[in-house]
């Protein structure tokens, strides 16, 4: 039964103590948790595009926060994923904190028409 209860134990996420290499933690676990919901391949997931140009809705963005904050084991907002619209700049701000600003979007990237 001990052995039973182990497999299906969620895993432990990786400990987040180097700045550099905590980004990039959190960048990979966040390509992995939108491929998983928009049904891709993590590979195929650019961080530095909008996560509104994969088609994430509003029901996606917050469980995609909820499910980072789970993984993080601390508060998150749900709105950061709108602050934050690329997973680069949502993992430099989680990394850095509240005084990293949101990298600005390339012209045409924003989600917006032309």
């Amino acid at each position: 039964m001990h052995l039973l209860k182990r497999r299906h134990a969620k895993p432990q996420p990786p400990a987040l103590t180097d700045p550099v290499s905590s980004e990039e933690v959190i960048m990979d676990w966040l390509a992995h948790a939108l491929a998983r919901m928009i049904n891709l391949k993590a590979e195929d997931v650019d961080v530095t595009v909008p996560l509104v140009r994969y088609g994430l809705d509003s029901v996606q963005a917050v469980r995609l926060s909820g499910e980072l904050e789970e993984w993080l084991g601390r508060p998150l907002a749900p709105s950061l994923v709108y602050e934050y619209p690329t997973i680069a700049s949502l993992a430099r701000y989680l990394v850095e904190g509240p005084g990293a600003e949101a990298a600005p979007l390339p012209a045409g990237l924003n989600g917006e028409g032309p």
